[in-house]
Formats: structure tokens, C-alpha cells, sequence
């Protein structure tokens, strides 16, 4: 009956348990629906923020100026939108970067927060047509506020230190210093700095202070350093006034530190690093936190135009722990309201863990003095067992001897160990060394050898050979492919240089000689190497072209140093990559005039797209009867501001390069569909056919570009044609087939240019999104060759055979006509019929 009770009490209390935790349930779904209608009332009510910074996202300053921000706005009321304009130095902003801040005119942008001066010139650029009402904070701005700035809600803090200040403290606290050198590299924002550090110096009246300064500008970070070092180390002090190259600030400073050991101060609070000093500087948190306060404030109902601009310096005075123990700054010599960063805590705080810790530590003495009092009583009696103890003794005594014994043996298979771990060792440094697949040196141990191998005083010929068609060979015939080039050439190098030479492999795949001597490219060696390119490599069952580029330098007739020679052999082939005529090329200093003219097309570009210099000719595409137009392609040519005509030879290679190619490519888009309805090539029935690179083919926005165009200008689809290069179609070869794919579903037709440049066959293309293969004129220029007739007559019977259409370029005499047509090919091309000109040519105006 007992038993009973309690069974039946025991399942009172669980259904109890049961329903309290139903209650439980209940009151958490109730409370998380009302939670989340509270939350969903809250977004409605959200003030929107739009914060565009200058440059990338991870660089230290810009984060630290977005934490400053953020962290004042709950996100209860805020809603962020970040954009990030990667600019750098003197570059030009991305266009598209520019479209996207423009695009935000249709959120109902509340605030916007800029940092530095590119975002900063940029928002007053769009302001008066994309953001007229809407208030701009802004940060980091340097070199003051435009004189003539129109807007009165445009407000924020400036990027101002007072140098007076610092060159007093540094006078006063290390008098030995008699130069500061202001280091940084040959840009605006170094020399911005040296000139207010100047003008602070100036306004002291030199007379007064004990050291001279002087600008450090060099762009060439080994000669900057060298310069440096050429003052006296116990003397100098440095200042790092901005970034370096591909260097941010704070990895320049810190290098520039670390490789001088010369005292360095700087501006900014995340430069402090090391054994930097630090000084007065700006800290972008503490100005990214006044930004988010001044954006509480407008929230609350003050009225931006009575916040100020704030030109005064606001700055910390930080200095770094280990940068004043290596120069001998005692906390003394600080100024007032100095912070100390990196400082060992020297003041031991007792926790409540600690106590904790300390009252444990005195029981488990007590615990152990009782333990030894017992110790004692237990000696006590362990006298009486000594005799006995004894005979144990001499047992363990004997074991001892066996176990001696297999330690002996221990120490054999050790040594054994050791050996194979030397070994493993050697297998290690081998692995660095050398290239595994094909046994030559890596480019890490190829330039240790360098140092090395030869004398100083020798002179010496340095190959960089590049094979240009490595990738895509790799793409078409896979991986062993690679591997069988790579051995095949190295072999073949190994057995022309002799014992002493070097060779190696570079990580992007480029093979590395240093060969005592001078070598021309008319020398035996140079003739030998070009012959053995020349020549297809049979590989098993597969016989490839190999495309490839040499560039030679020399040491020391044109580099000081193996590094400089390493560059400078890499230098010698960029004028010559896309130049299918020349594969060998002495490294010049007029490369690098050549590599600065490039960069001046970039800018003519830019220019040219502005001001509509862009134009397009046209070239017809005739019916076999050589009479009927059946087709135009769109060629691209320039209206050059010195009188001439361009054509793409002049810029397409370095409009790829930058990637100005995909606005080029947008532009001919839209100049094409403007002309076929201008000249009515609707009725007439006529395609036009647009050339397009394979860096359109990296995203969806050539697919929403061409289906904008023809919905606008109200184009049926076959009458633009897309041709696009199989060596483009590689470099994109899964991604760009899916695009292609889709732009044929929806009805463009495309054309595969310069069939037969390349290394795919007829059976490899059939799986490709294409309706037409466009044959390079190389075919039509070889027809007096009998084989090249037939292998022409044969590529267009297969073509046909798998359902292409068939363009034959290039065709410019009579006979050659005469012998193509009888290959019934689709479409014929060529200066014969008519040469590219503009449309007005062609056809009226419809």
C-alpha cells in the first residue's frame, strides 16, 4: 500500500513539472511574437545612414573610423549602408563604384558620412543632383575645405595635428637630434604633411630649435632606405608622413622602424607598432566616435548647419612602451595627458579568484606540515624495516642491471631515429629546393644561388622565358599535359647550360637562367633556344604549339643588383606578350617609357569616352555569290585629338589590361542598336555582328546589358550577333559557357572568332554554345599550299556537318574568292568585297 502512495505521488509531481513547463511555452511564444512585432515596428522607423569610405575595407585607419562611428548608433535606430571605394593614390575611381553611391538617391538616405578626400570630393561632386536635402558628416579630409563650397549642411572634423607642439616636445626631450627626415612615398598626402610640418617650423622660428628637416621622397623603398641610412644614426629622427607603394601606412612605418632603428614617430594612432614611438596623433576611432555622436544629435532635432567644422586638432598623445625603452624616453620627458601603450602592468591587482587562490594555497600547508609530522612518526617505524629494506635493495639492484640493459638498446633505436629524422630533413630542404615534377631549383634557391655562384665582378645574361599558352593548353588537355611541357623544356635547357649556370622555375611558371657572359639575341645560345620553341612538341598522342616570350637583361651594364635583374628580364617581355612577331626581347630602359606612354592611353581612354572620341566603322559580310550583303560586324576605332584615326591595335591591348575594355564594349553595344534603327537594318533584315571580350564574360552584366538594349530600342534578338575568341572563351571557360548559353536561348546568335588559332578542335567545339565558327584569315592568306586548302575545305564540310554556319575572313584577291566558294562556306569577309568604313557609306538614313 506504501509502495502504492508513493507510485502514484511520483506521477502527480511529473504531470505538475509537464504543465508548468507548458505554461512556460506558452508565455515564450506570446513574448517572442510580441518581441518580434515590437522589432518589425522598429525597422519601419529606422533612420537610413549611408557611410562611403575612401579606401578598402581591412585597411586599419578606415576600419578603426568605422568602429568609431557604429559604435555610437544603436541598431535599434540606424539602418547602415557601407561602400567601400578601394581608391589608392592617384588612381581613378571604378565607374561603376561611382554608379553604385549614385543609385543610392532612391533609398531615402537620411545622413551620409564620408572618410578622406576621395569620398569626400566625390559626394560634393554628386550632391546637387543626387543628394540636394540630405546632410554629409565627414572625416580624415586633409588640406582644408574648398573655398567655394556651395553646400551649408556639409559638416564634419579635419584631419589637422599641431606640429608646433610635437617640435617642441622632440626638441626639448631628445636635444641630440639635428635631422627629422619626413619619409613617405612621392605622393600628395606626404607632401601635404611635409609642407604643415614646415610651416609649424617656421612659425617657431628656427633659430631656436636644434635640428633641420628635410623631405625623404624616394619611390624606390631600397633607395629611400639607403638615403636614410646615410644620416647619422645617434642624430636623425624620423617621421612617417604616409603610405608606400602596395605598403599601407602602417606597414610603412613599422618597416621603416624596423629596418633603420632610428627613432620614428608618426600621425596616426594605428601605426604604433613595435618599436615605433607614436607622438601626436590623430586617432580615427576617437574622430569616427564624435561623427556618430554629431548623427545622435541631428536625430534628436538639432539642425545641422549650426554644428561647426572642426579645423582644430583633435589628437592624442600616444607613445608606445617598447619605442621609448629603445631610445631612453622616460615617462618624464612626456608631455602632459600622455597615454602609454604596450606598458607592462607593473601594479599587481588582487582578484577575488586570487584570494580564492591564496586561502587555498595556506590550508594545503596546513595540510602538508600535518603530513610531514606524520612523515616522521612513519620514519620512526621505517628504522625498524631497514634490515629488511636492504635485501629489497639488492633485488632492485639486480633489476636495475636488466633494465640497464634495455636503456642500451633504447639508446641504439634512438640513434636509428635520429638518422631517419636527418634524412627526413634532407627530404624537406629538397622539397623547398627543388621543383619535384622536373628537378630544377625554385625561384627562392635560384636567386640564394645567385648570390653565390657568381662573382660580383662577372657579367651576366639573364633569361625570364614565359610560355603564354601554358593555361590554356592546361584547360584543353589537362594537367599531365602541363607537366609534360614544363619537363620536356627543362630537360632540353639543362643540356645547353653548361656546369656552372643556373636555372629554375619561377611560382608563376617561368623559366629562370643566369649564364656567365654576355649573350645577344643573335648569339649561338639564343638561336639554339629559339629553334627548340620553334619546333611543335609531340607529347604521347598529342602534338601542341608552344607559344612562347625570352627576356634578356644583363648585370651589370643595366641592373644593380640580382633582384633588379630578376625585374628587369620580367620587364623586357611585356612590350613584346601580345606581339605575335617578336618572342625575344632585350630589357630596355625605354620599357618602362613604354609601360608610362600605356598608362597615358589609360587616361586618353577615360578622355576619349567623355567627349564620344569613340566611333565605329563597319565591314559587310557577302553571300557566296560575293554580291549579296548578308551581315556587318562593328569594328571600334578612335578619333584621335592629334588628327588621326586609331584603330584597336593603338588601345584595345591596354584597355584589356585595365579593364576599361567592358565600358568600351557597353558603348559599341549601344552605338550598334543606335544604327540599325537609324538605317532601318530592322527591314533590311541585316545582322550586325560585336566583337566582345572574355572579361565580359566574367559576370551577368554583359546578359542584362544586351537584354536592356534590345527592349529599348525594340531590336529582335538575331539581328545582333556576339562573337566572341575561343582563347577569351577559355580564360572563362565554365562561366562564360553558362552565359553564352543563356544569351542563345533567348535568341542572339553567336560566332566563334579566329577558329583555328587555337588549339580546339572541331569535335571539342561542337559541345559549345555556338551557332557559327568565324575561320582566321591565316587560312585564307595559305591556300596556295595544297594542305592548307584541303584542311580549310574539310573544317567547313564539318562545320556544316554539325549544323554551323561558316564565315571565311580575310579574303582579298580574286583567286582566293575563286577557290573559297567552291568550299561552300556561308559567309565570306574581306578587303576584296569592301574594306571597314563608317555606315554612312552603306546605307541612307532611314
Amino acid at each position: 500500500m506504501g509502495k502504492s502512495n508513493a507510485k502514484s505521488l511520483t506521477l502527480m509531481r511529473v504531470k505538475i513539472i509537464l504543465l508548468i513547463l507548458f505554461l512556460v511555452g506558452i508565455i515564450c511564444i506570446f513574448y517572442a511574437i510580441a518581441a518580434d512585432q515590437v522589432k518589425s515596428s522598429n525597422t519601419d522607423s529606422r533612420e537610413n545612414i549611408l557611410i562611403i569610405h575612401s579606401y578598402n575595407q581591412g585597411f586599419s585607419w578606415t576600419d578603426e573610423l568605422h568602429h568609431g562611428i557604429i559604435e555610437q548608433l544603436p541598431d535599434s535606430q540606424y539602418n547602415i549602408y557601407t561602400e567601400y571605394l578601394d581608391a589608392y593614390r592617384d588612381n581613378p575611381l571604378n565607374q561603376n563604384k561611382i554608379e553604385t553611391i549614385k543609385s543610392y538617391a532612391t533609398k531615402n538616405i537620411d545622413y551620409i558620412v564620408v572618410t578622406d578626400n576621395t569620398a569626400f570630393d566625390l559626394i560634393l561632386t554628386l550632391k546637387k543632383d543626387f543628394f540636394p536635402n540630405t546632410p554629409v558628416l565627414f572625416a580624415g579630409v586633409n588640406g582644408g575645405i574648398p573655398p567655394n563650397m556651395a553646400f551649408d549642411d556639409v559638416k564634419g572634423i579635419l584631419q589637422n595635428i599641431d606640429y608646433r607642439e610635437f617640435l617642441l616636445w622632440l626638441n626639448a626631450t631628445m636635444p641630440q637630434i639635428k635631422d627629422l627626415l619626413v619619409c613617405g612615398a612621392d605622393t600628395a598626402t606626404t607632401k601635404g604633411t611635409y609642407a604643415q610640418i614646415i610651416k609649424a617650423y617656421e612659425d617657431l622660428n628656427p633659430i631656436n630649435l636644434n635640428f633641420t628637416i628635410h623631405s625623404i621622397t624616394i619611390d624606390d623603398y631600397f633607395e629611400q632606405t639607403n638615403e636614410i641610412k646615410a644620416y647619422d644614426k645617434n642624430a636623425t629622427a624620423l617621421y612617417s608622413a604616409g603610405s608606400f607603394g602596395v605598403l599601407n601606412h602602417d606597414q610603412y612605418t613599422d618597416m621603416l622602424s624596423s629596418n633603420t632603428n632610428m627613432p620614428t614617430f608618426c600621425g596616426v594612432s594605428t601605426s604604433i607598432t613595435n618599436q615605433v614611438i607614436g607622438g601626436f596623433v590623430i586617432s580615427p576611432h576617437q574622430h569616427g566616435a564624435i561623427l556618430g555622436k554629431e548623427i545622435l544629435e541631428l536625430s534628436a532635432g538639432r539642425d545641422i548647419t549650426t554644428l561647426p567644422i572642426i579645423e582644430k586638432p583633435v589628437e592624442a598623445r600616444i607613445f608606445n612602451y617598447y619605442g621609448m625603452k629603445a631610445f631612453n624616453i622616460s615617462v618624464s620627458d612626456l608631455p602632459p595627458n600622455s597615454k602609454i601603450i604596450n606598458n607592462p602592468k607593473n601594479n599587481y591587482t588582487l582578484t577575488y579568484n586570487q584570494v580564492i587562490l591564496f586561502i587555498t594555497m595556506i590550508l594545503l600547508l596546513m595540510v602538508i606540515i600535518s603530513g610531514l609530522l606524520i612523515i616522521i612518526k612513519i620514519r620512526r617505524k621505517a628504522n625498524l624495516s631497514l634490515s629488511k629494506a636492504n635485501d629489497d635493495l639488492y633485488k632492485n639492484k639486480i633489476e636495475l642491471e636488466e633494465k640497464g640493459e634495455k636503456l642500451i638498446e633504447s639508446q641504439i633505436a634512438l640513434t636509428k631515429n635520429y638518422d631517419l629524422l636527418v634524412a627526413a630533413n634532407e627530404k624537406i630542404s629538397n622539397l623547398v629546393n627543388y621543383n619535384q615534377a622536373i628537378g630544377i631549383y625554385t625561384e627562392i634557391r635560384f636567386i640564394d644561388l645567385l648570390k653565390t655562384n657568381f662573382a660580383l665582378d662577372k657579367e651576366i645574361t639573364f633569361f625570364n622565358i614565359t610560355i603564354t599558352n601554358l593555361n590554356e593548353l592546361t584547360y584543353s588537355q589537362g594537367k599531365e599535359i602541363y607537366e609534360a611541357i614544363l619537363k620536356r623544356i627543362a630537360d632540353f635547357l639543362n643540356r645547353i647550360i653548361s656546369a656552372n649556370d643556373l636555372i629554375g622555375l619561377a611560382g608563376n611558371n617561368d623559366f629562370l637562367i643566369a649564364t656567365e657572359g654576355i649573350y645577344e639575341v643573335e648569339s649561338d645560345l639564343v638561336k639554339e633556344i629559339i629553334r627548340f620553341f620553334e619546333h611543335p612538341f609531340v607529347l604521347d598522342l598529342i602534338t601542341v604549339i608552344i607559344k612562347y616570350k625570352i627576356g634578356i637583361a644583363y648585370y651589370p651594364s643595366q641592373s644593380s643588383s640580382y633582384t633588379e635583374l630578376l625585374y628587369h628580364s620580367r620587364l623586357a617581355i611585356m612590350p613584346e606578350i601580345n606581339n605575335e612577331l617578336s618572342n625575344v626581347a632585350v630589357f630596355k630602359h625605354t620599357t618602362i617609357e613604354k609601360i608610362i606612354h600605356e598608362n597615358c592611353i589609360r587616361t586618353e581612354i577615360e578622355t576619349a569616352m567623355e567627349k564620344q572620341e569613340l566611333m565605329l566603322y563597319y565591314q559587310p559580310k557577302y553571300g557566296i555569290d560575293g554580291v549579296t550583303m548578308v551581315g556587318l560586324e562593328a569594328l571600334i576605332r578612335w578619333n584621335h585629338k592629334d588628327g588621326t584615326i586609331k584603330t584597336p591595335a593603338y588601345f584595345i591591348d591596354v584597355a584589356e589590361q585595365s579593364g576599361q575594355i567592358i565600358n568600351i564594349g557597353f558603348y559599341v553595344i549601344e552605338q550598334v542598336c543606335e544604327t540599325i534603327v537609324k538605317y532601318d537594318l530592322i527591314t533590311r533584315k541585316i545582322p550586325v555582328a560585336i566583337n566582345l571580350s572574355g572579361q565580359h564574360f566574367a559576370s551577368k552584366d554583359i546578359l542584362y546589358k544586351l537584354k536592356d538594349v534590345i527592349e529599348r530600342y525594340r531590336i529582335p534578338q538575331f539581328l545582333l550577333e556576339i562573337e566572341i575568341t575561343e582563347t577569351a572563351l577559355i580564360a572563362n571557360k565554365e562561366f562564360g559557357a553558362a552565359i553564352l548559353t543563356e544569351l542563345r536561348n533567348f535568341g542572339f546568335t553567336i560566332t566563334l572568332d579566329d577558329f583555328g588559332t587555337g588549339y580546339s578542335s572541331i569535335s571539342y567545339i561542337k559541345c559549345l554554345p555556338i551557332d557559327k565558327i568565324k575561320i582566321d584569315q591565316s587560312f585564307t592568306r595559305r591556300l596556295d599550299d595544297l594542305k592548307s586548302r584541303n584542311l580549310l575545305k574539310g573544317i567547313i564540310q564539318m562545320a556544316h556537318e554539325l549544323s554551323f554556319e561558316v564565315t571565311v575572313e580575310g579574303v582579298e584577291t580574286e583567286a582566293q574568292y575563286e577557290i573559297i566558294k567552291t568550299f561552300k562556306p556561308d559567309e565570306l569577309q574581306g578587303y576584296l568585297f569592301k574594306r571597314p568604313c563608317p555606315i554612312e557609306e552603306l546605307f541612307e538614313k532611314n
